[in-house]
């Protein structure tokens, strides 16, 4: 099974975590070159992404071809997810979809995704932060200006800050988005894709999202009619788009079978119908019921043979980036009272955004006997949720040498670079005078010397507090030591953490 991957850009979440999904069930998953895709500064060339697409769906780069595609329209239109957020960039798209009408769809099965804005802006550096903020305050007010007098004259007094040529700019931007994005569903239709994912990127109860997905939604009700094999759902969350599609596209054609999980969400009180995380406006049960539909899973309450432990935290969510990590991280309602002590268990960490909570997976893996199988703990709720679950669709059995590739991965990435070198990575680079959002005119030795800092945080959590998660994981300490980190986008937001391929001892 080969799969053509066009992803959002070329962060790991969106060009590596679906590869490595792949590797579970034996899939190839073919993608662009890395300076092919979009990246925080510049956009990819959206003509050339589709004529690779073309080309190595159809085999006319001299390969076999493929018999899957996943997309992300924001990297064909715009060149990716940071352009998508800027007003002057110039779709090239009626060429794009000529090069995809060269595909015969028929032959390929095609899923695509693309992405209502979030509320804020594009952040290229520390400097945009603060505007990022306001505007994303901005549209929240708006959104509940109705219900709430307080909202309606916030939105006035946030308008006065902000101007009115940036204010119309801002809906000039959200209007032109999801008018292309409306455009890209019919040509999906119209070419007969296997199904089209509208992805919500962070968002809120309120704003004007809600509004643009009922209008994407309408559309699709619309587009029924004359094409009565489309597909399309809607859900909060983009970086884990690809994942999911990917997952999809691989159970589809090998069948769709059930998958069957016994799901635990604690703490249960509040319920997952009442917690809802900092950047979403579907609550958790939502969010669980969602991909349960999306990717044709079956919760029980009883034993199976893979356990899903979905473990959030206090409202309103705390956030690993922005807040004090030992503010964030050193609080009792974090650490379940009961948990999980056999099984296969996937942990999903939702306790704070962008990081997961060291003293949660010690607190698992010092007090349970259940086996670790994943752990997932970035970015929002439904990122790391999305990305467990298209884990647990496709994983063929615990132990999978892929499988814990991944999750040490995870681990060095979610856990030890998030929540515990990150913080120090952002000190290390503001006191070389340089912007943690975008060090890409560091020195090399600079780089060198962050680097060095997280890998050692790394060695210093695998030799102390990180020994006994991994055991749970069943990785070796070489195994773990091995792995190598860098900057993707030299920035600190995110890291890459690879890991050598693991033998098993399964086969």
């Amino acid at each position: 099974m080969r799969i053509a991957l066009i992803p959002l850009d070329s962060r790991p979440v969106n060009r590596l975590y679906p590869a490595r999904l792949a590797d579970l069930c034996g899939a190839i998953v073919h993608t662009p070159p890395r300076d092919l895709l979009g990246s925080l500064q510049d956009g990819a060339d959206t003509v050339a992404l589709a004529r690779w697409l073309r080309d190595t769906v159809t085999g006319r780069l001299g390969g076999p071809g493929c018999n899957l595609a996943v997309f992300s329209w924001d990297a064909l239109i715009y060149g990716g997810l940071i352009q998508s957020r800027q007003l002057d960039v110039q779709p090239r798209i009626e060429e794009v979809f000529g090069l995809l009408k060269e595909i015969d769809w028929r032959q390929v099965a095609g899923y695509c995704y693309v992405t209502v804005p979030r509320l804020g802006i594009s952040v290229a550096s520390s400097a945009v932060w603060p505007q990022h903020e306001l505007v994303r305050e901005y549209f929240i007010n708006w959104g509940a200006r109705q219900e709430l007098r307080s909202a309606a004259e916030r939105t006035a007094q946030l308008e006065n800050q902000l101007g009115g040529d940036a204010v119309k700019a801002l809906w000039a931007w959200r209007m032109r988005n999801i008018g292309l994005a409306e455009q890209a569903l019919e040509q999906s239709y119209q070419l007969g894709l296997r199904h089209c994912h509208v992805a919500v990127e962070d968002n809120a109860s309120t704003g004007p999202h809600l509004g643009e997905v009922e209008k994407l939604r309408q559309a699709y009700v619309k587009a029924k009619r004359d094409h009565p094999q489309a597909s399309c759902t809607f859900f909060d969350g983009a970086d884990e788009a690809a994942c999911l599609l990917t997952a999809r596209a691989i159970s589809e054609t090998r069948g769709n079978e059930t998958r069957h999980l016994q799901l635990t969400v604690t703490p249960a009180v509040p319920g997952p119908d009442r917690y809802t995380g900092r950047f979403e406006s579907h609550n958790l049960g939502d969010g669980l019921t969602f991909l349960s539909r999306f990717l044709n899973i079956t919760y029980h309450y009883d034993a199976q043979e893979l356990h899903w432990l979905v473990v959030h935290g206090v409202q309103p969510q705390p956030d690993l980036f922005t807040d004090p990590s030992e503010k964030v991280l050193n609080n009792p309602f974090l650490l379940p009272k009961a948990y999980p002590t056999e099984g296969n268990l996937l942990v999903t960490d939702l306790c704070a955004c962008n990081g997961a909570n060291p003293r949660l997976a010690r607190h698992l893996a010092g007090d349970s006997r259940a086996s670790l199988l994943g752990l997932v703990g970035l970015n929002t709720n439904f990122n790391a949720l999305g990305i467990s679950a298209a884990w647990l669709r496709l994983i063929p059995r615990a132990g999978h040498p892929a499988s814990r590739r991944f999750l040490l991965e995870r681990l060095a990435d979610d856990l030890v670079y998030q929540a515990i070198a990150r913080a120090e990575v952002v000190e290390y680079v503001r006191g070389q005078g340089l912007d943690p959002l975008d060090f890409s005119d560091a020195h090399p030795l600079q780089v060198k010397e962050a680097l060095s800092l997280v890998k050692n945080r790394w060695l210093d959590w695998c030799e102390n507090s990180g020994q006994y998660v991994l055991q749970r994981a069943g990785i070796e300490p070489e195994q773990a030591r091995a792995v190598e980190f860098s900057f993707p986008w030299s920035r600190a937001f995110e890291i890459e953490a690879v890991a050598p391929a693991l033998h098993s001892a399964y086969e």
